[in-house]
């Protein structure tokens, strides 16, 4: 006797419970975009305010075409065409976004930061763009709304690093990781996170010129660092002579002494590190040989070191502490 044949499952009449694990392992732009047009049971799951918690709008690059330069989408038309995106996504949310990934390229100013922050409340984690239109004001406003947020990435600023580091210390109180780049991070840029972020955890200077004796500061005054990247970063500067520039090679005695006590400590060797090997060829490191060159060239420059900084989970060296274990 010839057993019957189950009936095949059909995808649209799968469970919802089951649609919906599956479906959080997507990007939003995915579901949005792509996931959602697959048959029409599955388009309210893909709306679903429980799945919205991280919107990476670099994932627009898969969707739209954006030029790889700085200010992309600055002019009207594109302008506008961005506003509609970001308007549709954060209003999908719900107010449940936890993550907020802003594209580096695209420019933005006051009113898209403004309207992104009365509407994601409960924001946890925050990348915003390398170039913007940005004023203090703008970041004011916004970062008084996103009073929860715990790590903040800031590939760059218009405004001077310690006003930026006032409005983050005085706003953000639970902040405890800070990634940022400095064009040069000084004792004065060291007081102000003294000062105005004493409880910080974590800090990410990747990619950033620093003083040796700003980063002396933060290890002997910081007492609740436990994590301190300094990868690709050019170290014990001249400040207004920049062809004396150099990477730190060795490790200067006094940093690694100090640095012992945190769980990580993450900086580069010159003749290991692919992105700071430059710098044994020329006399000066990558970016500021090449803004002697012209302004094409250093906005190339700068594009290879901010993207790195966003990617530094897959780029980051191990660090030469790690005391985590």
């Amino acid at each position: 006797m010839n057993q019957k044949q189950l009936p095949k499952p059909k995808w649209e009449e799968m469970q919802r419970d089951v649609l919906m694990r599956i479906f959080s392992t997507f990007s939003l732009m995915d579901l949005a975009l792509t996931v959602s047009s697959v048959c029409k049971s599955w388009r309210p799951v893909c709306y679903e305010p429980s799945i919205w918690k991280s919107l990476d709008l670099t994932e627009m690059d898969k969707f739209f075409r954006n030029p790889f330069i700085p200010n992309a989408w600055s002019d009207h038309k594109s302008s506008e065409r961005f506003w509609r995106i970001l308007k549709y996504f954060v209003n999908l949310s719900n107010g449940n976004l936890s993550t907020m990934v802003f594209h580096l390229f695209i420019n933005i100013g006051d009113s898209h930061l403004a309207y992104t922050s009365r509407r994601t409340p409960k924001l946890k984690k925050l990348v915003l763009p390398r170039w913007s239109r940005l004023t203090e004001e703008g970041y004011f406003r916004a970062f008084k709304v996103w009073k929860g947020v715990e790590s903040l990435v800031l590939p760059g600023c218009n405004i001077s690093p310690y006003t930026m580091i006032k409005l983050i210390g005085k706003n953000l109180k639970n902040l405890s990781n800070l990634k940022i780049v400095f064009d040069y991070f000084d004792k004065s840029c060291a007081t102000a996170i003294l000062r105005f972020l004493p409880k910080l955890k974590a800090l990410s200077l990747k990619g950033s010129v620093v003083e040796r004796k700003a980063v002396e500061m933060i290890l002997d005054n910081l007492n609740n660092l436990e994590e301190l990247n300094l990868s690709h970063c050019f170290i014990d500067v001249t400040r207004y002579y920049p062809q004396y520039l150099h990477i730190m090679d060795p490790i200067y005695k006094t940093i690694t002494r100090k640095a012992s006590r945190l769980k990580k400590f993450y900086v580069c060797r010159r003749y290991n590190c692919v992105m700071c090997r430059c710098e044994y060829y020329y006399p000066l490191p990558h970016w500021a040989l090449l803004r002697c060159i012209g302004h094409t060239s250093v906005v190339l420059a700068e594009v290879w070191v901010i993207w790195d900084v966003l990617a530094w989970d897959k780029v980051t060296p191990q660090p030469v502490l790690d005391h985590s274990d």
